[in-house]
Parts: C-alpha cells; structure tokens; sequence
C-alpha cells in the first residue's frame, strides 16, 4: 500500500477503527543514537 493510499484510508476511520489498529501489547524500544563530531 502506497502512503497515499493509507492517509485516505486512515482519514476514513471511525475512532474505534484507528484505537483497533495498534498492537494490543506494549512494546519497549532502545534506540542508541551517536551525535557529535568525530576524534581529532
């Protein structure tokens, strides 16, 4: 499905159709992430 295509759809939900279309259990996500320059 093109992004187009799940906006439209999406857009057409009803409250309970969106709430039903995450997942029903909690998930923990790690994301390591690394900013700054680099070694002199």
């Amino acid at each position: 499905m093109e992004l187009i295509e799940y906006i439209r759809l999406r857009n057409k939900m009803t409250q309970s159709e969106w709430e039903n279309s995450f997942e029903k259990e909690e998930r923990e996500i790690i994301i390591l992430r690394h900013e700054g320059g680099g070694s002199s």
